[in-house]
């Protein structure tokens, strides 16, 4: 709007023009303006002009005046425009004064009414475009045939004699008409319907009317939940025409279709349950239908925290138990099981400014600083992994009957603290009770842990006596229960450092005057004495004395024992020390006689004092232990030296077998006892090194040599003296040396050595690398009741070249290699055969329910066993002795 001391000017926006004119034809007639404004006319202007511009009539009228309203009109013919910007509004001529606030703008139109009818029945449907067109407006009258139909025309008159037009759509300017569309055909007209049944909702067809041999679409609308079962010919819905909706039918006669539906079938489910079983009522249910789910906790500690809608257990859908849903889709639910939660209650009637909270925590997991925060009510202090809920509720105004309360649910073994105040501090003190009104406490805080649901309330007494405990010598800390009700219990608790006795809590700071020894000590507090003052206090001092210890030492053969002190107080030092026999070491001291928990091996032992003691010490003759040493050269670092002290009696199979490569770390590590290696320095060449291992009587030592190609040329070791391969193992009983040898390929060469098992054979071994032209063993496991053949060169076992076990072979030269320098490495393979053993004696023997051949019978003579030649003879006659008498050697 922009206005002037004598002109108010107003374009309006497409939205406007869209409500003045509906539609770019429709023509107005007329618009009238209203308008207010702020300042009156101009006396000497009794007249104002309204105008439209953009129009292609413009006129301007005088308006009827008033103090602060101006109308008029402007008549002529106005249409819609596709700019806005046309659309001006101009009042002029009659303001003494700039302020025109308020305006409204009516436009008038001639609006026409128009019908289409049908006239013949080849007509199938007709329409027109606008039943109320306005002034300018165009209107469309439209029909359809039926196939086979010859149309007439429009006409003006139901008779069907004035014609308007032989087009089937007819268009004209707006004016108030009814045609009739008359159209005449040969073929027959049938009826058509359709009839809703059970679970349908509505049903419709394309046509009522329709010629013989043509088509109608059959419609229905099913019930929510529900599948459509088809389409009937008869109203007992036993005869089917169709499946199909919406169902296209070829019309020959008058028809009627019936539609029927059935409420379709659900399926319902329950995931894993924890701590419990999960069930459904049922597992497929008509939609609509109601089904209850329900948990059953495998015991009382247990409870359903909710119904789950999603696996991930994010999707709450309720936390009722049972549960019962009415089925609308394909449903399964997901308990939520959680520890048994149970309902706890705090709330107050006071009517004053009050405050309670409640918080459920873990109590166990608090350091004191929290539990102080506990007594008054700062449990967002307290740190929130702790603190597994919290709720409160406070008013602050005299409400009568304002009853506050919180709820909280509290899990089983959690501990549920509860704290208020009200303002009236100075002449009251807050306590606790039960919901039987049982007093619980004589200050405004509790806390424990429930096993039921309960109710709590916080009351309101005069007379607080404010409680304060101090902590002297040998305590750590003290605490008292504060603001506590006048000549009730407050309850006093001191912490005794470590190596003291708790000797009483005192009225004095110098701990003369004993008001209890008990600890926690439950003490009345006092009442006021006069009027004026309604507070009292209560301090008391908590000391406590150092304990003395009682230090004891016990004895052992070969061996004088002794304390430096039989009494200490806590945090003294003691020394206890062992003097042992020649031939004896010092094993331990022990906290019991039967020696099987150590305390310390240091001899001498200090001891710092925390409670009352007595060591005993364990003394062991000294076994002897043993030196053992390997010398070897390296010409580089390619060659490395190992040694191992081993309980070779534990080790498996596979272990000796790492014993052989001397991959010591893959022994179990409890039977390796020490190991020792050198790595050969690679920038000094013929060097020699020496590895020593003390290995301790009883246990093994074992050595290792590796072999390495240096430029091309393969080195070999050998334990010189003792194997003609790189490693050896033995048991010590004195300090021994070894030196490690090495022969190469351009000399005498290496044997690479294989054993195969074949017939009757468990296992078999073959000392490997070898060198050329030594003796290498060949060891056979033979199967119980087989007797071992001999060592074959060839797998069928026909070229017999041992029948030792073991056997001890000549390994083969390689031959020489092109030119003579070097020889290569031969190879040696052999094969281990055994057949079953066969009866010598005649005499069976039942083993482990399965009889067996006896081999050879031998008898204990003078306590000797003897090999009987005719075993066969102790068993005739009369049996004497026992069979213990007897060993029977075989499988």
């Amino acid at each position: 709007m922009r206005t002037s001391s004598t002109t108010a000017t107003f374009t309006m926006n497409d939205a406007g023009r869209d409500v003045l004119f509906p539609s770019a034809a429709a023509i107005a007639h007329k618009i009238d303006v209203w308008a207010q404004a702020i300042a009156t006319l101009n006396n000497s202007k009794n007249t104002i002009n309204v105008a439209i511009a953009g129009q292609n009539a413009i006129t301007t009228e005088r308006i009827h005046t008033s103090l602060n309203e101006y109308t008029g009109s402007v008549s002529g013919s106005f249409t819609k425009s596709n700019t806005s910007a046309i659309y001006v509004i101009k009042i002029a001529n009659g303001f003494h004064a700039a302020g025109v606030r308020d305006t409204s703008i009516t436009a008038y139109f001639t609006q026409y009414f128009c019908a289409a009818n049908k006239a013949g029945k080849g007509v199938k449907n007709i329409s027109v475009s606008n039943a109320a067109p306005y002034e300018g407006e165009t209107v469309t009258f439209s029909a359809e045939l039926y196939n086979g139909a010859n149309f007439e025309g429009w006409y003006s008159d139901e008779a069907c004699t004035q014609l308007v037009s032989s087009n089937l759509t007819y268009s004209t300017t707006a004016a108030d008409l009814t045609l009739y569309a008359k159209a005449t055909i040969d073929a027959n007209l049938y009826n058509v319907s359709a009839v809703a049944g059970s679970e349908i909702a509505s049903v419709s067809v394309s046509d009522s009317i329709v010629p013989d041999g043509d088509t109608a679409t059959f419609t229905a609308q099913v019930n929510t939940g529900c599948s459509f079962e088809g389409w009937y010919s008869n109203d007992t819905y036993t005869t089917v025409v169709s499946t199909e909706n919406p169902y296209t039918a070829t019309i020959t006669a008058n028809t009627t279709l019936y539609a029927k539906a059935h409420r379709s079938s659900l399926n319902m489910s329950v995931g894993s349950a924890e701590h419990g079983t999960a069930s459904v009522s049922a597992t497929t249910v008509p939609y609509g239908n109601d089904v209850t789910f329900t948990f059953t906790p495998e015991d009382e500690t247990w409870e359903l925290y909710g119904w789950y809608s999603d696996s991930g257990l994010t999707q709450l859908v309720s936390e009722a138990n049972p549960y019962t849903f009415t089925a609308t889709e394909d449903v399964t639910l997901y308990p939520k099981v959680g520890i048994k939660r149970y309902t706890i209650t705090f709330k107050t009637l006071l009517e004053y400014d009050t405050e309670i909270k409640a918080a459920v925590l873990n109590f166990d997991a608090l350091n004191r600083t929290e539990k102080s925060y506990l007594k008054v009510g700062n449990y967002e202090a307290i740190e929130q992994s702790k603190v597994f809920d919290i709720k409160s509720d406070s008013v602050h105004a005299i409400i009568a009957g304002k009853v506050l309360q919180v709820e909280i649910l509290c899990p089983l073994g959690m501990t549920a603290a509860f704290w208020g105040t009200e303002t009236d501090i100075d002449t009251s003190v807050n306590y606790i009770y039960d919901a039987d009104f049982n007093e619980l406490t004589s200050w405004p805080y509790y806390w424990y842990q429930p096993s039921k649901d309960a109710t709590f309330i916080l009351g309101k007494h005069d007379g607080p006596c404010d409680c304060s405990a101090i902590a002297k010598e040998g305590v750590s800390y003290a605490d008292v229960t504060t603001p506590t009700r006048q000549e009730h219990e407050a309850i006093f608790e001191a912490e005794v450092a470590s190596g003291y006795t708790f000797s009483g809590w005192y009225s004095d700071e110098a701990c003369t005057k004993l008001v209890s020894t008990d600890n926690p000590a439950h003490v009345t507090t006092p009442k006021y004495t006069t009027e004026s003052v309604s507070r009292t206090s209560l301090t008391l001092y908590a000391k406590a004395t150092k304990v003395i210890y009682t230090i004891g030492v016990g004895t052992a053969e070969h061996s004088s024992a002794s304390v430096s002190a039989t009494t200490a107080h806590y945090g003294d030092a003691v020394t206890f020390n062992c003097t042992v026999d020649e031939g004896y070491g010092f094993k331990g001291w022990y906290s019991d006689e039967g020696l099987t928990q150590l305390v310390s091996e240091a001899n001498p032992y200090t001891f710092r004092v925390t409670k009352n003691i007595t060591l005993y010490p364990k003394v062991e003759i000294i076994k002897d232990t043993y030196t053992i040493t390997l010398t070897f050269k390296e010409f580089s670092s390619l060659g490395v030296g190992k040694m191992a002290i081993v309980d070779f009696d534990s080790l498996t199979e596979e272990e000796i077998g790492f014993l052989k490569s001397g991959n010591y770390d893959s022994i179990d590590a409890n039977k390796v006892y020490d190991t020792s290696s050198v790595t050969p320095d690679n920038t000094v060449a013929y060097r020699s090194y020496t590895i020593s291992i003390r290995c301790p009587q009883g246990l093994y030592v074992a050595m290792y040599l590796q072999n390495y190609t240096n430029l091309g040329t393969k080195y070999y070791k050998y334990i010189d003296g003792y194997t003609w391969w790189p490693y050896y193992w033995y048991q010590p009983n004195q300090d021994a040396s070894f030196n490690g040898l090495h022969y190469t390929n351009t000399d005498i060469g290496a044997c690479n050595c294989t054993a195969i098992a074949k017939d009757n054979i468990s296992s078999v071994d073959a000392t490997t690398p070898v060198v050329a032209t030594k003796k290498a063993i060949f060891t056979a496991k033979v199967n119980t009741g087989c007797n071992f053949v001999g060592w074959y060169s060839d797998e069928a076992c026909t070229h017999l070249v041992s029948n030792n076990n073991p056997a001890y072979v000549v390994t083969p030269q390689g031959e020489l290699s092109k030119g003579g320098q070097y020889r290569e490495e031969s190879s040696l393979t052999l094969y281990a055969k055994a057949v079953p053993l066969t009866s010598t004696t005649g005499i069976s023997l039942k083993l482990n329910g399965t009889w067996k051949n006896a081999l050879a019978v031998f008898k204990k003579t003078n306590g000797a066993w003897v090999q009987q030649n005719n075993p066969a003879s102790l068993f005739t006659g009369s049996p004497s002795g026992t069979e213990s008498n007897y060993l029977y050697l075989g499988e």
